[in-house]
């Protein structure tokens, strides 16, 4: 996994209700947990098993990550 990939894995393994399965989902959907991190909140409704709340929780946890 290149440095930038784990910088994003990361980032995606402190999303609560986020685990194994669903960051490999993301993987696949957008090409990259990068891409998959900066993706709206409507495109990440459209992986399969992420559901609202796992939305929610990336756009709050976004937030903060970016604005620190």
């Amino acid at each position: 996994m290149l440095n930038q990939e784990r910088v994003y894995w990361l980032a995606w393994s402190k999303v609560a209700g986020v685990g194994a399965v669903s960051i490999q989902r993301l993987r696949q959907h957008f090409g990259s947990l990068q891409a998959a991190w900066t993706a709206p909140k409507e495109e990440l409704l459209r992986v399969e098993g992420f559901g609202p709340k796992n939305a929610a929780r990336v756009v709050e946890l976004r937030s903060r990550f970016n604005h620190s």
